[in-house]
């Protein structure tokens, strides 16, 4: 495995404030890596901050395929397992539906991260799980304007 010397996306956000050039690239990284992840049929199922390295040139590597698992990249990829980050998880888990589309779970998480890394702070914080889904059904979000400058 590579080595990444500059250490989580999470910790680096505690320090800097990304560009929108910054985000842009980090992101087509993270959809390239998801894009061929799903596409060979791998799901992670707990896509975080933490969980997302920098090597020595700050492109990222996803890490931490604890929870990963392979999925009929068929129509319908289903999961009945929940094995994630409350902050980062979709509705669905939440609300506890299940089977659920653990492909879609993991496209919620990036969503979240791409929250973060405009704004330097998660959309729904809460230590209670029906307080974070409560919230994902019934604010809109706002982007922080400092990161699109």
């Amino acid at each position: 495995m590579e080595y990444a010397e500059n250490g989580d996306l999470f910790t680096y956000l505690q320090k800097m404030q990304l560009t929108e050039a910054q985000i842009r690239s980090w992101l087509l990284q993270i959809l390239w890596a998801f894009s061929y992840m799903h596409g060979v049929g791998v799901v992670h199922r707990d896509l975080k901050c933490e969980n997302i390295l920098l090597t020595s040139r700050y492109n990222l590597r996803i890490a931490d395929f604890g929870f990963a698992r392979f999925v009929d990249r068929g129509r319908n990829p289903e999961a009945n397992t929940v094995c994630c980050t409350m902050t980062y998880s979709a509705p669905e888990l939440l609300y506890g539906k299940r089977p659920y589309n653990p492909v879609a779970v993991d496209v919620w998480a990036i969503g979240v991260v791409l929250f973060i890394m405009c704004n330097n702070v998660p959309p729904f914080r809460n230590r209670h799980r029906k307080d974070i889904h409560r919230k994902q059904v019934s604010c809109s979000l706002v982007v922080s304007r400092n990161a699109l400058q």
